[in-house]
């Protein structure tokens, strides 16, 4: 999820994104709207709950004492068991509506910020030594200018973590809701 005016960013080397001082009111976007909802299903749901969370922690392994950003932090589960096992979490999600949520469950302490994935980031180059991106990237459309951020500011030798929906997963939907589709094609898709 990226703005118009959040292209062209990757060109940009080194040091502290421009965006990272005074930063515009967070504008609304359309999680906030179902934010809710959206965090309910994700705490119980069988694939964030069951499935993809877990398969995030278990790759994590022991983050005792590690830095780690949570991109697409959401109303912050991850960000929680990560912190619960030792590790000194910030989280960023372009959602205020979700990061409020994050804020209610993680305390008013917890380093959350409102940024857009694909765009400048609030942190300093080097800052971590994880960055996890759960079921996010899949959201955008041109993953370059995420990955160069994400990239800087990942210490050297710092690890991604990351998850994407599995495109059989949306085919099987699609499927049992009666629609035809073609495995391989490439399709624009809105969820309600």
């Amino acid at each position: 999820m990226i703005s118009d005016d959040q292209h062209g960013q990757a060109g940009r080397t080194g040091g502290v994104p421009p965006a990272a001082a005074p930063v515009d009111p967070p504008r609304v976007n359309d999680y906030d709207s179902i934010a809710e909802a959206y965090s309910r299903e994700n705490e119980t749901g069988l694939v964030n709950a069951y499935y993809e969370r877990p398969a995030m922690l278990a790759l994590a392994g022991d983050v005792a004492g590690r830095r780690i950003l949570d991109a697409g932090c959401g109303s912050g589960p991850l960000f929680a068991a990560l912190r619960d096992r030792g590790a000194a979490v910030s989280g960023f999600d372009a959602s205020a509506g979700m990061l409020e949520l994050a804020r209610r469950r993680l305390g008013e302490d917890a380093d959350l910020q409102v940024a857009a994935l694909g765009g400048p980031l609030p942190y300093a180059d080097d800052t971590f030594d994880d960055v996890v991106a759960s079921l996010v990237m899949h959201y955008l459309e041109d993953w370059g200018p995420a990955l160069t951020e994400l990239r800087r500011v990942l210490k050297p030798g710092g690890r991604l973590i990351m998850s994407v929906d599995h495109p059989f997963a949306i085919h099987g939907l699609e499927y049992l809701a009666g629609n035809k589709t073609d495995y391989f094609a490439t399709y624009d898709r809105i969820e309600e």
